[in-house]
């Protein structure tokens, strides 16, 4: 979730809370990687909007989204997902584990998940060596 810090709430900085140097076009990557651009460029202030206390006025599946799209931008070696899809669509999802793919190597990912239909397919500890 949003986790505020400094009095500095906009999206882009919410996206750039850990990879504090990241420029505009870093955020917009890291955001575009994990479709969170699309629902971000559709606000009336873009990245530069004011984001609420605990991120009200966003959707859970939103806030989501901003969470990945920060741990893309500052690429752990381990990113650790627990029930961290819960919120939104097989398509969205897709794209933001072939995003974590995408910075695999030397990666470990926990992916913890519950909902039945997806248990089958994503409870794994995945390891990727470059």
């Amino acid at each position: 979730g949003l986790i505020e810090r400094g009095g500095n709430h906009k999206i882009k900085n919410q996206i750039a809370m850990i990879e504090e140097k990241a420029d505009d076009d870093e955020i917009r990557n890291a955001a575009d990687k994990v479709c969170a651009a699309q629902f971000i460029e559709k606000l009336q202030d873009g990245y530069e909007t004011e984001v609420k206390e605990r991120g009200s006025g966003l959707s859970q599946g939103q806030k989501q989204l901003i969470s990945f799209a920060r741990a893309i931008l500052a690429n752990p070696a381990i990113f650790v997902l627990d029930e961290a899809t819960a919120s939104l669509d097989m398509e969205t999802e897709a794209a933001i584990l072939q995003s974590i793919r995408e910075k695999k190597a030397g990666k470990t990912i926990v992916w913890l998940v519950k909902i039945g239909n997806k248990v089958a397919r994503k409870s794994a500890v995945m390891h990727y060596v470059a």
